[in-house]
């Protein structure tokens, strides 16, 4: 049995007393250094607060690689990271106050998207088509809670449609081609992955 499988079914109280737990943990914390570093892959946009970055890439790898609690852990692992302070947010930042800036919203969407997609793809999902409309799933979730917390913080002196319209533009319209892509080439790493695994 896999790790992340061993997680997924075992008693917290079963696996904190087994060498899987330490693992898992280990697993967690290499997931969340792995999004600190896919933040840092970093292209300012001039008409937008929300820079290009691999993290939502890096969100799928660890749903469909952890499953759901430990994807969603590590993505809740990051946030806790960046939250104490260490400049693990996108351009090194750090802190409550960039935890509640404008990306604030897609923040909270990774541990969702992780959770997500870990448990559609932990129900035997392996097609290709299955997979990727996972991935394409789990993209949605990062920008939904995104684009309405970037209304909320673009809405001063705006309308609530003149809010959302203007957050859509910024936050989600430039990032859809990209984000494809994404998806894509993780549903593809995601897939060959899954297959290889032994049962």
């Amino acid at each position: 049995m896999r790790v992340t499988e061993l997680v997924e079914h075992v008693p917290l109280e079963v696996l904190c007393r087994s060498r899987a737990w330490a693992r898992a943990a280990l697993l967690c914390a290499f997931m969340a250094a792995m999004m600190a570093l896919a933040a840092q892959v970093r292209i300012p946009l001039p008409f937008t607060p929300v820079p290009l970055t691999l993290q939502v890439f890096a969100a799928l790898l660890a749903a469909g690689l952890l499953g759901s609690r430990l994807g969603a852990a590590s993505m809740a692992a990051y946030l806790l990271m960046g939250a104490s302070g260490l400049p693990v947010f996108s351009g090194a930042k750090g802190g409550l106050a960039a935890l509640f800036g404008p990306t604030g919203g897609y923040l909270v969407g990774f541990v969702i998207c992780a959770f997500v997609v870990g448990w559609i793809l932990e129900r035997g999902v392996r097609s290709r088509w299955g997979t990727l409309a996972a991935c394409l799933l789990g993209v949605a979730l990062i920008h939904v809670p995104g684009w309405l917390w970037l209304g909320c913080w673009m809405g001063a002196g705006k309308s609530l449609a003149g809010a959302a319209s203007a957050a859509f533009a910024a936050g989600v319209l430039p990032f859809i081609a990209l984000d494809l892509v994404k998806a894509l080439a993780a549903s593809f790493l995601l897939r060959a992955a899954l297959r290889s695994a032994p049962s």
